[in-house]
């Protein structure tokens, strides 16, 4: 709606303008009586509005709509949040079910190697006791049908059970039971240092009774009533062999120890039977735990196989027990199996011995001759300053000698002609590396050295064979390249001990004793060797 704007030609009273809010004045009978509430006037701008309660219905009914939403929203927040955890829960209790499953199988994979290992040991054992009584391996006597036992005593023994063991006076004996016996032997129960019987070992009975949450009964301590004849009074039986009727008493150590192993093995067997029916059932509840919908049921799948993995740990446990205590009784037979043949080797052994200290004091008297005698064949070879081909020779011959003695001594020769081509060479280095000037011959008639080789002396004009060198030009050679500054100390003591092994084999003895004593003084170390290549030294 528009509002018409009047302009004023003169000014009015204030009884009959209006002012409006824009500051334009009109009169009173000017405007219309029905649209003066449409003009807004400086009186009716400033007037507050009532407010209707049809407004404030609507505004209550908002806040209450919205406060409805509110807790509907909420409650269904809250539901899926139980929900999310319910989820959460259930697939952290599948997960649990999983893992503690998965501790489960290795466990079975350890008892079931150690029952390999224990198939191992005990073929062992009957070849051990085949060696050593010539006989095999008895059986274990069949254990005692098992019968519930009956009255108020739940941990007694029933009469239907195997028989209780007889308390022995000490003028009884043993009676042995209808088996096959070896050899006879010593009451193992008298020789307390060769039988070991393992303790802890249970019957099946008493396995039974512990895993039923009863206590068995105490087993008897060994009768030690003083005997009046030796030999007449036994101790009770192997703690693996009690419960066992019949087993002989006349049986020899390796038999008993043997029958102790079988026993552990036969509670290694059923520790195993166990775990792989723990494993099933441990793998029944975790499938189960992933069909289960709600967490309250997975988590009591977990509760169980965490009861099942301590179970099985105890299994696991006993097994290793089991195999720790064959391998250790193991360990004993074949002990007394290698005892029993070294016994059997001793006599035989000690005449062989006689014959062969006989024989080998001949051939060693025989070699030690061969040795000097090849040492005195290769000494011309010394004087032709050849030492590759003795030493070749003497090298090949031992493998002919079969004494140490014989050996040793050859082996000195060796070493000694081995020093004599290290000298030659030193030298022939020495003329090759550094010429020697003047170095050959004396006087007027000295030539130049222009070098060698293992044949021949090179000098200006000719090449002369080595067996032609004198043993003046010879030394010669070697005091001129020993007095080199070059030449280390250690290098002129071990070729010092060269010369006098050479001086040695052409019969000069002052000469040698004097170059042997000069390399000891020279090199402490070199002692033991020139007591051993020049003993008369």
């Amino acid at each position: 709606m528009t509002t018409k704007k009047f302009k004023l030609k003169k000014v009015l009273p204030d009884e009959q303008r209006v002012t409006f809010h824009k500051g334009h004045h009109v009169r009173k009978a000017t405007i219309p009586e029905g649209k003066r509430h449409a003009i807004h006037t400086k009186e009716t701008y400033k007037k507050k509005k009532p407010v209707s309660a049809g407004l404030i219905v609507g505004i209550v009914m908002a806040i209450v709509l919205l406060a409805s939403l509110t807790g509907i929203y909420l409650y269904v927040k809250e539901k899926q949040r139980e929900a999310r955890l319910e989820a959460y829960t259930l697939r952290t209790n599948r997960e649990k079910a999983a893992e503690l499953y998965t501790v489960i199988p290795p466990m079975v994979d350890e008892t079931a190697d150690a029952k390999k290992e224990s198939s191992d040991y005990i073929e062992q054992v009957r070849d051990a006791v085949q060696v050593v009584t010539g006989t095999p391996l008895p059986p274990l006597p069949a254990r005692p049908k098992e019968v519930k036992p009956s009255g108020t005593d739940t941990n007694a023994p029933a009469d239907s059970e195997s028989p209780p063991e007889k308390t022995e006076s000490p003028d009884s004996t043993p009676v042995p039971a209808p088996a096959p016996t070896p050899q006879p032997a010593p009451d193992p129960a008298e020789e307390d240092n060769d039988v070991d019987a393992p303790a802890g070992i249970m019957t099946r009975r008493e396995l039974e009774l512990r895993r039923s949450g009863k206590v068995p009964p105490p087993r008897p301590t060994k009768n030690t009533t003083p005997s009046k004849n030796k030999g007449t009074a036994h101790a009770g039986p192997p703690a693996a062999l009690r419960g066992r009727p019949g087993l002989s008493r006349n049986y020899p150590p390796i038999v008993v120890l043997a029958h102790s192993i079988l026993e552990k093995d036969e509670e290694l067997t059923e520790a195993l039977d166990e775990l792989a029916a723990l494993q099933a059932e441990a793998e029944m509840e975790r499938d189960d735990a992933y069909r289960d919908r709600f967490s309250n049921e997975a988590h009591k799948r977990v509760l169980r196989i965490t009861e099942i993995q301590k179970a099985a740990e105890a299994l696991r446990d006993t097994a290793l027990a089991c195999i720790v205590e064959i391998e250790k009784n193991t360990e004993k037979v074949i002990a007394i199996k290698v005892q029993t043949l070294e016994d059997r080797k001793n006599a035989a052994e000690a005449e062989r011995q006689r014959q062969l200290k006989e024989q080998h004091e001949a051939l060693v008297a025989k070699e030690k001759a061969t040795v000097v005698s090849l040492h005195a064949n290769a000494k011309p070879f010394v004087k032709k300053y050849e030492f590759a081909e003795p030493l070749n020779l003497l090298t090949g011959r031992m493998f002919t000698l079969k004494t140490d003695e014989g050996k040793k001594d050859l082996q000195v020769v060796i070493d000694r002609f081995q020093r004599l081509s290290k000298l030659k060479k030193f030298i022939i280095d020495g003329l090759n590396s550094n010429p020697f000037g003047w170095g050959w011959g004396i006087g007027a008639q000295t030539k130049d050295v222009r070098g060698a080789d293992d044949m021949v002396v090179k000098i200006v004009g000719a090449n002369v064979p080595w067996q032609d060198v004198s043993l003046p030009q010879f030394m010669k050679f070697f005091n001129h390249y020993l007095a080199s500054p070059s030449t280390k100390m250690s290098t002129k003591a071990d070729h010092t001990l060269a010369i006098a092994i050479f001086y040695d084999d052409l019969g000069m003895v002052d000469e040698a004793s004097k170059n042997a004593k000069e390399a000891a003084n020279m090199a402490s170390h070199l002692r033991p060797q020139v007591k051993r290549l020049l003993p008369n030294y």
